[in-house]
């Protein structure tokens, strides 16, 4: 067994060494190796305690999480290491964790007890991630089977005069959880990239990774799942992996049904995706549901989220100029600001996916992040994605202080809610940068809000569009039509809202009865679902209200759009915006695609 080679500490370092090796008997169950031989043994429970505990910009402590985890019963390193920072006390037990932690930046050799290996050294300095076993593979994708926004709360098609493909921040946030516990990622968003199921095959064959990882939508579950069996038949020993709004809602039903699929990812996907990835043992993994020995197991739920410590998306995995502004067709990206929604909108998933309380990312770590974008892939245009982000007034503020602060020269919209704003907090946010804001506004019906617990008014919706026009920036307006109460008269009602509120663009959705929700439950209860949720689409209804057809809601959805954007004042309006002739030409391309394709949709 290789020894210190006659390193003999001081006494104050054989104190902390000491400290930590009661501390590690404490915790993690088994008592360190001698100390006075200049090396440290860790089994699998303490490097877990390590990894859960050193700082973020340590990341290499998760190096000997895999090593264990590779079949090495005992990792030994050497403490006798110059430390990463000057100053570190080694008086006490922590102080010799966190001395751990930094020494693994100059580890140049490992004693591996029961498997002996020994790792070249490295140049002081080099990470140890650059000098581990092979990593594993992980595949992220978003299968070949339609353009959709694959976010939780928001699964519709990627087509209309201002919907916009989205950068698909689910699974970059997945690859940096996988990239920083040593996976190599690989994102692939075959829609996006014009690919079909061909080039998912070739990358099966080339790519040969451990772990397949697949973002869903309700529209395309059942082909993303086919995708995850050819994936399983092409390589048997393969992770198959999935996520979505719909299947954390029904997971034991989807591992049931699906042998082929092997975990689900039920909350926290940010975190639990990683550590699958990385091999962690699946009944450590909090968040997950999955199979073993033909039983399903599903664990824990994880701890709410601490925004700030997730690693920024992995940007530098994806193919950044397909994701476009839809006016000026420049490169946009997402950036997740926010999480959680206290309200209880009857048809929402926001607060079952992201959970009742707001969290939010301090304004530095926002700011950062957008200074990345910048920098290093030249992007400008931000989608600021939160459930509602205008929920907490002070921290948009500050928000928008630090970006003015910051000297960054962006553009950004977000969405907000009709009672969460005011003047001067819309005025802070266009100095900032921000040129459009979306509002749900759902109902020109006040019973309707009342009965789909929106909690706000046609008068609050109203003055929230005009305050955004007395701010300088754009207003985003989204309608819903065909709700179980829905009739004649309170149709009418929303689409004279649409004409009268003057917002520059609007979405007019369907209500679809997600897994969970309310809404879900109603219909199902009231025996008005006519359709499966496979078939929905933003104009194909899945029930029919208590007195309408669906057909009557499909035509009512159309006669929405076309009510709105035919108006020569809504025309004038668009072309007043426009300030380039590129403008206009996405507006007219995007546009009169959407236009060309309203007739032909049928039930």
């Amino acid at each position: 067994m290789l020894t210190g080679g006659g390193y003999r500490p001081s006494t104050s370092r054989r104190l902390g060494m000491e400290l930590f090796s009661i501390l590690g008997w404490l915790l993690c169950g088994r008592r360190f190796t001698d100390p006075t031989s200049g090396f440290m043994a860790l089994d699998a429970r303490a490097v877990r305690f390590l990894a859960e505990r050193m700082p973020d910009d340590y990341p290499d402590v998760n190096v000997l999480v895999q090593l264990v985890r590779a079949g090495f019963s005992i990792v030994e390193v050497p403490v006798e290491m110059q430390p990463r920072r000057s100053g570190q006390s080694m008086t006490s037990g922590f102080g010799a964790l966190r001395y751990v932690s930094r020494m693994l930046y100059y580890l140049g050799q490992l004693h591996l007890e029961g498997n002996s290996q020994r790792l070249p050294a490295a140049p002081l300095g080099e990470p140890l991630a650059e000098r581990q076993v092979p990593p594993r593979r992980v595949l992220l994708a978003n299968p070949p089977t339609g353009l959709f926004i694959r976010e939780d709360r928001c699964q519709t098609p990627v087509e209309g005069i201002s919907a916009t493909l989205r950068f698909p921040i689910d699974l970059a946030y997945m690859a940096a959880s996988a990239r920083d516990l040593g996976c190599r990622a690989y994102i692939k968003d075959y829609p996006a990239e014009g690919l079909g199921g061909d080039a998912f095959e070739t990358d099966l064959r080339q790519l040969e990774p451990q772990c397949l990882i697949v973002s869903t939508t309700s529209p395309t579950l059942e082909k993303d799942l086919q995708y995850c069996r050819l994936a399983k038949q092409a390589r048997p020993e393969i992770t198959t992996v999935i996520k979505g709004a719909q299947v954390a809602r029904q997971a034991e039903a989807i591992l049931r049904e699906t042998p082929w699929i092997d975990v689900v990812l039920r909350d926290g996907y940010e975190v639990s995706a990683g550590q699958v990835a990385a091999g962690v043992p699946l009944d450590e993994v909090k968040g997950i549901s999955f199979r073993r020995s033909g039983r399903i197991v599903e664990n824990e739920s994880l701890p709410p989220l601490l925004p700030d410590d997730l690693p920024f998306p992995a940007r530098e995995l994806t193919r950044n100029e397909l994701y476009l502004r839809p006016d000026t067709g420049t490169p946009q990206t997402t950036i997740q600001a926010a999480w959680g929604c206290p309200f209880s909108c009857i048809y929402c998933l926001a607060p079952i996916v992201s959970g009742k309380k707001l969290l939010t990312r301090s304004p530095a770590s926002v700011v950062e992040e957008v200074r990345e974008c910048v920098e290093v892939h030249g992007i400008r245009e931000f989608y600021f994605r939160a459930d509602t982000f205008t929920l907490n007034r002070d921290w948009v503020m500050r928000l928008c202080r630090a970006i003015e602060e910051s000297g960054l020269k962006i553009s950004w919209g977000c969405n907000s809610r009709v009672d969460t704003v005011d003047l001067p907090l819309l005025q802070a946010m266009h100095r900032a940068g921000c040129w459009i804001v979306g509002f749900g506004v759902e109902s020109g019906s006040d019973e309707m809000l009342r009965r789909i617990g929106k909690g706000t008014t046609v008068a609050q919706a109203r003055r929230a569009i005009e305050l955004c026009r007395q701010a300088g920036m754009k207003a985003y307006a989204f309608f819903m039509i065909g709700f179980p109460w829905e009739t004649d008269y309170t149709a009418a009602q929303t689409l004279r809202l649409i004409k009268t509120i003057g917002a520059d663009f609007i979405e007019i959705s369907i209500p679809v009865p997600f897994p969970g929700t309310k809404l879900a439950e109603l219909v199902e209860e009231s025996g008005l679902r006519e359709a499966e949720l496979l078939d929905h689409h933003h104009a194909r209804p899945v029930f029919h209200p208590y007195r309408m057809s669906r057909s009557r809601v499909m035509a009512l959805w159309k006669k929405g759009y076309l009510g709105f954007y035919s108006r020569p004042s809504q025309v004038i309006r668009i072309l007043r915006g426009m300030d380039s002739p590129r403008h206009l030409g996405n507006y007219l391309r995007r546009g009169g695609s959407f236009f060309l394709r309203i007739p032909r949709l049928k039930l």
